[in-house]
Parts: structure tokens; C-alpha cells; sequence
């Protein structure tokens, strides 16, 4: 089991590709992947140049959680503080038996106004009131690499979730333009990452090395992770800031991603039942070329896509989102 783990600031983290037994349904020039470096002490290097414009002790935090918790109603047995290193912004862990963690980063939390921060930790609060815990239950397959970018999606179905209801229940307080404003300012963060993308995928290929097409999705999917916030409240923002760069692929592929959060929440399922059905969304969306996405803003199916909706829709597996990513494929393959 794995824990629900924010992706705020740049998340470019190292790792080893490996075979797959889901490989027939990507792209096979992806199929092995380099060890990539690690971005921590780029991060913390990154944030130790930033003018600081916050100052608040571990108390004043803990009273501002403690605050949101009441305003979005939520129950829970016990809550701590862990003050972190790493490089994420906020993030709140639950437990079985409901005990909290608020995790966060002094370092980073600096780096953004107060107001920031009190959207924020709403929005974790949020995450108090939409979950049972923060755990993931995550089938081992494709390897360490097909388990991250499974994790991660479930990651960003949890998140999704904590957006809608921050949405529904505070989009005339003040705290949903500050946390819109700071969703904003992660436009800078994903122009980073892409970039950093590109460079290492070059340096890979003129290596003779491929890239494990999980990791290259799992990187896009850090991008959706804040993203999902602008579909969520239809603010064009993010889809303006995909055109304005040739993303426009990257746009139409993160909305894919938000229709399916949408269906699968609206089918009211237990938190299990509707894991699973992230899972088979995420195992769909791996038939869309990353490198396309990536370098040309297009949207690009593996030739191996219609056999394996037809093979699903044979054995009656999820039909409904099956029909939907096919649906896609023949818009785009027009």
C-alpha cells in the first residue's frame, strides 16, 4: 500500500525502466529507460532564490488546519504537524483510524503569501472530508514504473475529488481566488518540467537509450495532477497556456482524464470499486504516445489501440470507459 503524495512543485524524480507486461498496448520505442537524475537539490536551489513572503511558525499552521477542518466539517481522531525537507508544497496524510499528518515544507511554504496558504490548507481539509484515508492500493503490474504511474493516477483521482469539493463548497470565499491565483503561478513549474523532459528524452535518445513510457506519462500526469483543478472550475487558463505553447494535445489528453473522473464519480461507487475503474482509465490511456504529446502537442494512438478495445469490450470489461477513449480514437484518427 502506498500513501497519497502531492505533486505541486516539480516532481522529475529518477527511476529505471523495465519491461512490461502491458507493453503491446503502448509504444514499443519506449518499451526500456534510462536511470534519470534526480531534480531535489535543483528544487531546493530553485526555491532558495525566491523572495519570501510568508513567515508563519508551526502553530499559526496549526491553527489555520485546525480552522479549515471545521469549515469543511471534517472528522478525525488526532492531528500532528511534520515539518519536511522535501520539496512538496502541503499535503495531509490519513489514516485507517483517521489520525492526521499535515507534511509541509517551511522552505517552500515561504515562498508563497499567506492568503496561499490559507487556500491551501482548505483545500487539504478537503481531503479530510472526500477520503476515508490517504492509503493506495495498487496492483503490481508493469513493473516498479507501471505501479508508480497506476499510484499516481489514483493520486490524481483523490485530488480531483478534493477540488470538487473545494469548488462546491467555497467558490464565493476568498480562499478560491487565492488558491486559483496559485494554480496559476504552477504555470512556471510545468514550462520547467517540460523543458526538463525534453532535454533528458534528447539526451536518451542520442544515447541509443528509449524511455519507459510510464515514466514520460507519469511526468505529464504531475502536470494533470494541478491542472484538473481549471477543468474542474472551467477556467480556461490552462488550456490558454497549452496553446500558447503547441500543447494543444496535452490540453485535449488532460480533459480526457478529467471526462473520466467525472463519469466514474458520478457512479457513485465505493472508494475500491471506483479505484479500480481509475485503473482501467490510466491502462486506456497509455495507448496515447507521450512523445507526441510532449514534443508536438498531438494526439497520437498506438496501432495496437483498436484490438485492444475491441478485446475489452469482448470480455466485458468497464464497456463504459472503453467506449469512451474508442470514441476518441476515431475523432482523431479522422
Amino acid at each position: 500500500m502506498r500513501h497519497h503524495k502531492g505533486k505541486l512543485p516539480i516532481r522529475l524524480k529518477g527511476s529505471t525502466g523495465s519491461r512490461t507486461k502491458t507493453e503491446k498496448i503502448g509504444h514499443p520505442e519506449l518499451a526500456m529507460g534510462p536511470e534519470l537524475p534526480s531534480f531535489e537539490e535543483f528544487f531546493k536551489a530553485h526555491i532558495a532564490n525566491k523572495p519570501v513572503k510568508s513567515n508563519l511558525s508551526e502553530s499559526q499552521i496549526w491553527l489555520k488546519f485546525e480552522g479549515a477542518l471545521r469549515d469543511v466539517g471534517a472528522s478525525y481522531a488526532s492531528l500532528k504537524l511534520d515539518a519536511t525537507e522535501e520539496p512538496e508544497f502541503i499535503e495531509v496524510f490519513i489514516d485507517e483510524k483517521r489520525n492526521l499528518t499535515l507534511k509541509y515544507s517551511p522552505l517552500t511554504l515561504r515562498t508563497i503569501t499567506e492568503e496561499a496558504i490559507d487556500a491551501l490548507l482548505l483545500h487539504e481539509a478537503c481531503h479530510v472530508s472526500t477520503l476515508p484515508n490517504t492509503l493506495l492500493r495498487v496492483p503490481e503490474i508493469g513493473g516498479a514504473e507501471g505501479i508508480s504511474f497506476m499510484a499516481n493516477n489514483l493520486t490524481n483521482y483523490d485530488e480531483y475529488l478534493a477540488h470538487v469539493d473545494f469548488v462546491s463548497k467555497f467558490r464565493h470565499d476568498p480562499r478560491y481566488e487565492a488558491l486559483k491565483e496559485q494554480q496559476i503561478s504552477l504555470f512556471a513549474n510545468f514550462e520547467t518540467m517540460i523543458n526538463s523532459m525534453k532535454l533528458i528524452i534528447g539526451a536518451a535518445q542520442k544515447a541509443g537509450k528509449g524511455l519507459n513510457q510510464y515514466w514520460v506519462l507519469e511526468q505529464l500526469g504531475s502536470i494533470a495532477y494541478d491542472a484538473l483543478f481549471f477543468f474542474v472550475v472551467g477556467d480556461p487558463s490552462f488550456l490558454k497556456w497549452c496553446k500558447d505553447r503547441s500543447l494543444e494535445g496535452l490540453g485535449v489528453f488532460i480533459n480526457w482524464i478529467y471526462e473520466d473522473f467525472e463519469h466514474i464519480r458520478k457512479l457513485g461507487l465505493p472508494r475500491k470499486e471506483s479505484h479500480d475503474k481509475v485503473i482501467v482509465s490510466g491502462t486506456l490511456s497509455i495507448s496515447v504516445n507521450p512523445l507526441k504529446l510532449l514534443f508536438f502537442g498531438q494526439i497520437e494512438f498506438a496501432e495496437t489501440t483498436k484490438g485492444l478495445h475491441e478485446e475489452m469490450m469482448q470480455k466485458g470489461r468497464d464497456s463504459d470507459l472503453v467506449e469512451l477513449w474508442e470514441k476518441r480514437r476515431l475523432l482523431h484518427e479522422k
